[in-house]
């Protein structure tokens, strides 16, 4: 199983009306476990874009998208990781 901690920050104000752009650090066990396909996969599913990235304590996102679908995101991020 893996133990998500995750800080969540809005890191732009609204790029349009209704898009944001928020960066989301995970910190635990997230290395070797599927954990970057996991994410790419559901930003796909909630048609957002962006990147991940592993960093030497844990990974970084960063999402882009409507700002309910990234809301969903994360909380999906925080459940089913």
């Amino acid at each position: 199983a893996v133990r998500v901690d995750l800080r969540l920050q809005t890191i732009d104000a609204p790029i349009l009306e209704d898009r944001v752009r928020h960066r989301v650090e995970v910190s635990g066990i997230v290395q070797g476990v599927g954990f970057r396909p996991f994410v790419a996969a559901l930003a796909t599913e909630l048609g957002l874009s962006g990147w991940v990235g592993n960093h030497a304590r844990g990974v970084s996102v960063e999402v882009e998208g409507r700002a309910e679908d990234v809301a969903a995101f994360e909380a999906r991020v925080a459940v089913d990781a």
